[in-house]
């Protein structure tokens, strides 16, 4: 198992021998904006997720996002981590949305809370770190406060049973589902 964090746009390369991957696309935050003497918080950017079967593919293009700005990871599917919206004085930033993974999480939105107004909120994404934060707000004079750029990180897999039906699931893991058949693969406890 290897990894890449990926933190400008480039192309990722599958290295030889891996089979799968695990695919975090995290959008950036949002800025705020003070104009009046207060603002709010940026949203947090959203996070694409997937484990994607790369046996075919060679190359990835990848975006990473600055501050309110989208990241994408584009190989057989298009996985976007959208930018965190930017606050503007007592309207805070709502937190950017995720498409194309197996998994999209929203990022959280800005905000502000009391005593005085003296407690800005930025938003943050759900990949945790530094990365896809929201900025905070606060009051004062008029300023622009940035939020942190998103990121793209890969988790690269060369074990032959993530690619013959298995899973990043540990054998013997009790994980719940929903529905009335057990996923492929799966045994049934019954609570025992």
């Amino acid at each position: 198992v290897s990894s890449q964090l990926f933190t400008s746009s480039g192309t990722w390369t599958r290295p030889s021998g891996v089979k799968r991957i695990e695919v975090w696309v995290v959008g950036g935050g949002g800025n705020s904006t003070n104009t009046s003497g207060s603002a709010y918080g940026g949203g947090g950017g959203g996070t694409a997720y997937s484990i994607l079967d790369v046996t075919n593919l060679a190359t990835a293009a990848y975006t990473v996002g600055g501050a309110s700005a989208n990241s994408t990871f584009v190989g057989a599917t298009t996985l976007t981590g959208e930018g965190g919206a930017d606050a503007v004085d007592s309207t805070f930033g709502s937190g950017g949305t995720a498409t194309g993974g197996q998994i999209n999480y929203a990022g959280s939105p800005g905000g502000y809370t009391s005593p005085q107004y003296t407690h800005p909120m930025e938003g943050h994404s759900q990949f945790g770190g530094i990365f896809g934060n929201g900025a905070s707000g606060g009051g004062g004079n008029a300023a622009t406060r940035n939020g942190t750029a998103g990121c793209v990180y890969v988790k690269e897999y060369t074990d032959p049973s993530l690619v013959s039906g298995g899973s990043l699931v540990p054998t013997g893991v009790v994980n719940p589902y929903a529905g009335a058949t057990a996923p492929a693969g799966w045994l049934l406890c019954y609570g025992q």
